[in-house]
């Protein structure tokens, strides 16, 4: 029986040292499999990522452009077509084509973002008692849009966001200054600003470019021809009284160029909202500032339904075309809300302000300067005109129009915007697949405006790469 034990316990303990031995090598096995896997692994990675490399290097055989530089100018400019003299260049498609062939189709997903760590944003406001509701809103809560802005884009901690406002007015008439009190607080972040025709357009004199130093912020005035909206400063200022304010006071247009020539270049996400219930350079048809009588005048600019939209046209062109030089953002925010009560100086002239009239004070059958619940509608006739240029020039930028039908969303419409305008500032090609086994490649680029951007390229390998 001994014996019998002492045989079986010899075998317990073989088979033991066996399975034992077994699990080593298993082990073993396992581990130099792994390490070959981790070492093709590193290899494949390492190459994808000398691939990368190579394919920014390279340079576009037409443009003589490196592929970096064509990936951040169609990131900045937001623009598939990139025009270089005679040639014009799809860059969506030359990258797509370009990756197919290298990589292989719907093995890759490249994604370009900048990296962003300071926001300006810029409210270009109508100056007129008919918009005092939405600035001194904006007022309120401009300080919570800011901090919103700063979790939106938190990276580092370090996020810079400002805001600009621009008020439409006259910077040397002490009711238009007091326009910016509402602002002047101790914030460092908000500051605000009155300008009016000088600081908006460049007098006809100042086009020999002998008055205008190159580097001035105000060059862009010469470049793109930004010129009073009239024909004879003289006639506006004799008769209209406020010197050529009815059209400046509006222009939202120029407004909007001004502000982008003056956030030219710097590194930053620049977004701008003008803020407006009218056309730009106003809806007053130019008719009413040959009126020398004031009743009528103030009548004319009431009633007249015939919308300026060719005056209006010219200088949102003037916006766009300096906004999408800098590569800036606009949103447009129209704000026809009726809530400006109109009191009546003429009751001889203005007993149309409480309805609707026969009256053709105006050369007009029908007035529709109307009252709304002791509130006026200006110019309603004009509002499909007011949005159609308003989604013009936002479509054109790559923003969108806030139509503020109730000032208490004004918060909300502006940071759900900004919230639009981060996210959509992205260059994407392939197709993601979030949980799929990857190698990823990333570099930073610089963009145009200095602002570095982050390009990741995924690859998914075939399946005879991985294990």
């Amino acid at each position: 029986m001994s014996v019998t034990e002492n045989v079986m316990g010899g075998v317990i303990v073989m088979f033991i040292f066996l399975v034992a031995g077994a699990i080593v090598i298993h082990n073993l096995t396992g581990h130099t499999v792994d390490k070959m896997e981790l070492t093709k692994n590193k290899y494949l990675e390492e190459a994808y990522s000398s691939d990368f490399n190579a394919l920014l290097q390279a340079t576009e055989p037409t443009t003589m452009r490196s592929f970096s530089d064509l990936l951040t100018d169609a990131l900045y400019y937001r623009q598939d077509n990139l025009t270089f003299g005679s040639t014009t260049i799809n860059t969506r498609e030359f990258f797509t084509s370009t990756l197919d062939a290298a990589i292989g189709e719907g093995r890759y997903y490249m994604e370009i973002k900048p990296k962003i760590i300071e926001v300006s944003l810029n409210f270009v406001i109508d100056g007129s008692n008919s918009l005092q509701d939405e600035r001194e809103q904006l007022a309120k809560e401009l300080p919570g849009i800011i901090e919103g802005v700063k979790k939106k884009i938190y990276e580092t901690g370090e996020e810079i966001v400002v805001a600009n406002i621009y008020i439409l007015g006259n910077r040397y008439d002490l009711k238009d200054r007091q326009k910016c009190d509402i602002y002047n607080t101790d914030r460092a972040d908000i500051t605000c600003y009155v300008i009016g025709a000088e600081e908006l357009y460049a007098a006809p004199g100042d086009f020999n470019n002998e008055t205008f130093d190159v580097n001035s912020k105000d060059q862009y005035k010469v470049e793109f021809n930004v010129t009073p909206p009239y024909s004879d400063v003289g006639y506006v200022r004799n008769i209209r009284k406020a010197g050529e304010k009815d059209y400046y006071e509006a222009d939202w247009g120029a407004g909007v160029a001004y502000a982008s020539a003056h956030n030219k270049g710097m590194a930053k996400l620049v977004v701008l909202f003008p803020v407006s219930d009218e056309l730009s350079t106003s809806s007053i048809p130019d008719a009413c500032f040959h009126i020398s009588d004031i009743p009528r005048q103030k009548m004319c600019d009431l009633c007249s339904t015939d919308c300026p939209a060719e005056r209006s046209s010219a200088s949102i062109e003037k916006a766009l075309q300096v906004a999408k030089t800098n590569g800036h953002i606009v949103n447009p925010i129209y704000s026809f809300t009726c809530d400006y009560d109109y009191k009546p100086m003429f009751n001889t002239y203005f007993e149309i302000v409480n309805g609707r009239s026969t009256s053709n004070v105006c050369s007009e059958p029908v007035c529709s300067g109307c009252s709304v619940n002791n509130g006026v509608c200006f110019h309603p006739d004009c509002e499909s005109v007011i949005l159609e240029q308003m989604n013009h020039v936002a479509d054109e930028t790559f923003g969108k129009v806030i139509n503020l039908e109730d000032i208490q969303n004004l918060v909300y419409d502006i940071s759900t915007t900004i919230d639009d305008n981060i996210e959509e500032y992205k260059f994407r090609l392939g197709e993601e697949y979030e949980y799929a086994a990857r190698f990823v490649s990333e570099r930073s680029l610089p963009l145009p405006n200095k602002l570095m951007t982050d390009a990741k390229l995924f690859i998914y390998p075939n399946k005879n790469e991985v294990a």
